[in-house]
């Protein structure tokens, strides 16, 4: 902490805990289970919204909720948090943001057999 005390005290830096609402349509939400306390900015409009997913869900093979990363600190929360964030994302056709995917950006979801599978590629 005391890295950034300099630039908090200059008023340049501004440290966010948790949850919090930065603008109107801007949001963070707090994921536990890639690492702790990482923040996903998710983005509201027209009914819907982009959650840009983080490690919680890098590309879009890992869709699927048991699909998680090796090094996840916390692999049982990871895949309940994957549930939640696919959830969402078909309850108003939201769009996924998948970081590190090397040819999808983001993404759009459908249920088949009761379950979230990839629907299209959303251009950004």
């Amino acid at each position: 902490m005391e890295d950034f005390e300099l630039l908090q005290h200059s008023n340049l830096l501004h440290l966010v805990e948790g949850e919090a609402q930065l603008f109107p349509d801007l949001e963070l939400i707090v994921s536990e289970g890639h690492t702790v306390a990482q923040q996903l900015p998710r983005f509201h409009g027209d009914g819907t919204h982009l959650t840009s997913c983080g490690d919680v869900i890098p590309t879009h093979a890992h869709l699927k909720p048991s699909w998680v990363t090796a090094y996840d600190v916390a692999p049982v929360t990871s895949i309940e948090e994957k549930k939640v964030l696919l959830a969402e994302a078909l309850e108003d056709d939201g769009v996924l943001f998948l970081e590190h995917d090397p040819g999808m950006a983001a993404c759009r979801l459908r249920e088949e057999n009761g379950h979230p599978v990839f629907r299209e590629a959303v251009e950004l």
